[in-house]
């Protein structure tokens, strides 16, 4: 379907697709589908509190590693 130009496709089983689309970018890409789709239901949801707190650690992480490896 080409769904993944929109975002990370997590999820595509018949006529059912979910996708990952950064938070920024949920209202252009819903004009889009709803424009090229037919669309009977729609869902937008925040990540899970934990996955946030995941990547906040993580990226955290990932700049602590670089400022050590640049010193």
């Amino acid at each position: 379907d080409g769904l993944e130009r929109f975002g990370e496709v997590t999820s595509c089983e018949g006529p059912v697709a979910d996708l990952k689309v950064e938070r920024g970018r949920v209202a252009e890409v819903l004009g889009v589908i709803f424009d090229q789709h037919t669309v009977i239901d729609v869902s937008v949801q925040d990540p899970p509190l934990d996955q946030v707190i995941a990547r906040v650690f993580e990226e955290a992480g990932a700049r602590h590693e670089a400022n050590r490896a640049a010193s």
